[in-house]
């Protein structure tokens, strides 16, 4: 009996045990049926506010169309705001950076621009210094003549370079035909090309009428008078003469002087060549004039600077002809007067034309 009751206490127990097992089973059932409706509950109103929401999402929608419009329209109108507000943001990034720079940093940045003034400075004095500098005289090159008429003489003369003549003189043999020769004439351009004599013992105006060899001729021959002139054309003045054709220009002696009256015919051909020994004296024209038969060397000191300065002023407004006013003539100047007659058909016999020369240059011929 007792085993049985034992039994069948036990078997009450597991009964209880299985009871209280499902009861426990049914209550987690229902908690888990609360918690999903729960849950529902909460999904089902998110629904309705996200529903509410699209609902307002639309009514904003419709209400921003008109100022989407106008951003539309601010927008093209931002499109054409000068860029000044740009560089302003660009300035102010600028400085912001220049502030973020550090001590190391700025440093550098001052010494390359020291480095690129200082660079430009170089530059500027470099091109400055190349402008303003003065040639470079050769020393060592060939001087061919030298000057020495247009100044005051010194105390110790120039040495004279050595240069070929433009003629060749001998005067040995000139000399040898008559004794009165003592210099030579030669102007490029015209067939003046003869010896310059002056005599005292026949009369200052014997080759007047006489040839160099002594034949009297019309023609006479170039001279000059030693009463008023020396030999070795120092005095500021020389005068020298020679007769001219009235008609034919190319005739002989002092005829072709005419040739000056044209400009350019002076331009051409300017200079004069006096040959005297080794030496060779340049003269330069500057004046083709008509003048009066007054005899120069009398009214005008053939020594006396301001008298010769005179004389050319004279000479250059009295009647006028071709004047060169480039050439300079001062007091210490040298000059050459050579004096013909007039021609056709400006014949005068009251008056002479005269070609006027300036020495400018003085040297030594080969001989």
């Amino acid at each position: 009996m007792k085993d049985n009751n034992e039994n069948n206490m036990d078997e009450t127990f597991d009964n209880v045990t299985d009871t209280q097992e499902l009861q426990g089973d049914a209550l987690d059932d229902a908690e888990g049926v609360t918690e999903t409706a729960d849950e529902a509950e909460s999904e089902a109103s998110e629904g309705e506010y996200e529903s509410d929401s699209e609902d307002g999402a639309d009514i904003e929608e419709d209400d921003s169309i008109d100022e989407d419009d106008e951003d539309e329209e601010e927008d093209e109108e931002s499109e054409y705001v000068p860029r000044r507000s740009q560089s302003v943001n660009s300035s102010a990034s600028f400085v912001d950076t220049l502030k973020n720079l550090s001590k190391k940093q700025l440093g550098c940045i001052a010494a390359l621009a020291i480095v690129v003034i200082a660079v430009i400075v170089v530059i500027i004095v470099l091109a400055t210094g190349k402008k303003n500098k003065k040639p470079v005289v050769n020393t060592n090159t060939n001087v061919t003549a030298v000057t020495k008429a247009t100044e005051a003489p010194t105390q110790q003369e120039t040495t004279m370079a050595v240069v070929e003549p433009e003629k060749n003189v001998s005067f040995d043999e000139l000399q040898s035909s008559n004794e009165d020769i003592y210099a030579y004439i030669y102007i490029p351009g015209t067939d003046i090309d003869y010896p310059i004599l002056q005599s005292e013992s026949r009369g200052e105006n014997y080759y007047l009428n006489y040839t160099v060899n002594h034949y009297y001729s019309w023609t006479g021959a170039i001279y000059t008078q030693f009463t008023y002139n020396k030999q070795d054309f120092s005095d500021k003045n020389t005068i020298i003469y020679g007769h001219a054709a009235t008609h034919n220009i190319n005739s002989v002696m002092f005829t072709q002087l005419h040739y000056y009256e044209d400009e350019e015919f002076l331009k051409q051909y300017p200079y004069i060549y006096i040959y005297q020994g080794d030496r060779q004296l340049k003269y330069q024209i500057f004046a083709a004039v008509h003048f009066t038969d007054v005899l120069i060397p009398a009214k005008y000191g053939v020594n006396d600077g301001a008298s010769m300065v005179q004389f050319v002023n004279d000479a250059k407004t009295t009647y006028g002809g071709v004047i060169d006013d480039s050439v300079v003539i001062d007091e210490n100047s040298k000059i050459i007067t050579l004096s013909t007659c007039t021609m056709v058909p400006n014949y005068d016999d009251n008056k002479r034309f005269l070609v006027i020369a300036k020495l400018v240059e003085e040297s030594k011929v080969a001989q």
